[in-house]
């Protein structure tokens, strides 16, 4: 969705509805300690691209390790290490860790945003 769909907030529709908006450079990063650990999170997601009506519709270049745009727009999907040397000066658009935290006392999972 932060790639290719409206992730953001526009405005509010004459109904009162949000409407949300493409975010302009959309740098989506899948990080872990290896670049072989991403593997099975970016294999699903080209799967789910590869030969889809979004791949035609977006023009999507998906490669085996970059997922871009043909026509040069910027914005891309791609792996990398969660080594903080290695992210210096990367802006991603978005992040959600994937650790688990619980509410003191109880034994229930703190949802991240």
């Amino acid at each position: 969705m932060e790639f290719i769909g409206p992730a953001r907030f526009s405005h509010f529709d004459e109904k009162g509805m949000p409407v949300g908006k493409r975010v302009p450079l959309p740098l989506v990063q899948i990080a872990a300690t290896s670049l072989d650990q991403t593997a099975n999170t970016r294999d699903m997601i080209r799967g789910m691209l590869a030969e889809s009506p979004a791949e035609k519709e977006f023009n999507l270049d998906i490669g085996k390790g970059l997922i871009q745009f043909k026509d040069g727009r910027p914005g891309r999907i791609e792996p990398v290490t969660s080594s903080s040397r290695g992210l210096e000066g990367a802006r991603p658009t978005f992040a959600r860790p994937r650790q688990k935290r619980f509410c003191r006392g109880r034994r229930m999972p703190i949802r991240s945003l």
